[in-house]
């Protein structure tokens, strides 16, 4: 079953989960009591994000399912916004004793969520590009199950690996968030 209005509306949703986010990282500024209670719920922007990610990417593939061309689109529309974020945000990371070499080039690479927490600052990106990588198999497999109930076992699957992530919890913030992503392309 397709829902196209589901992707008619996925910038909509993507702008009003970027707000949503931005709301729950300025929470200290917010002295409303309404957007008290939606900032405090504002972290489901990220998996409103992937969701609408995961629908999107799943479409591009129906269109092209040439793997290269799709993991290079995705890399060169990405990465130049990633780094130029990075090129004004690590200065000030070394300045104030947050961030080492090593840690700078994980970031640069997108990686380094996944190698040392300590010197990452943004969880969202690794796990987005990990979504794009997965994608390609991901759809491969929706397109191939024979029976929907397949697609939704999957999931709960995705699901229960990330509690085994539950002691770190940084890993499990984003880790989780890759079912949503997940769901989205059941929707594809």
């Amino acid at each position: 079953m397709k829902y196209n209005s589901l992707f008619k509306y996925r910038s909509v949703w993507m702008g009003i989960a970027i707000t949503w986010v931005f709301l729950f990282h300025m929470g200290e500024f917010i002295d409303v009591f309404f957007l008290k209670q939606l900032k405090d719920i504002g972290y489901l922007g990220c998996d409103i994000f992937l969701f609408a990610s995961g629908l999107g990417i799943y479409y591009s593939l129906d269109k092209n399912d040439n793997v290269y061309e799709y993991i290079k689109k995705r890399i060169t529309r990405l990465m130049p916004m990633i780094w130029v974020v990075l090129l004004g945000f690590l200065p000030f990371k070394f300045y104030i004793g947050q961030m080492t070499w090593q840690g700078a080039i994980g970031n640069i690479l997108g990686i380094q969520f996944f190698i040392d927490y300590n010197y990452d600052f943004n969880w969202y990106i690794p796990i987005t590009l990990l979504c794009y990588v997965l994608a390609p198999f991901l759809k491969k497999q929706l397109d191939n199950f024979k029976y929907p109930a397949m697609k939704i076992i999957v999931l709960i699957v995705l699901i229960a690996v990330t509690y085994a992530f539950s002691e770190q919890a940084y890993m499990m913030l984003g880790m989780c968030r890759i079912g949503s992503f997940y769901l989205g392309m059941i929707f594809g």
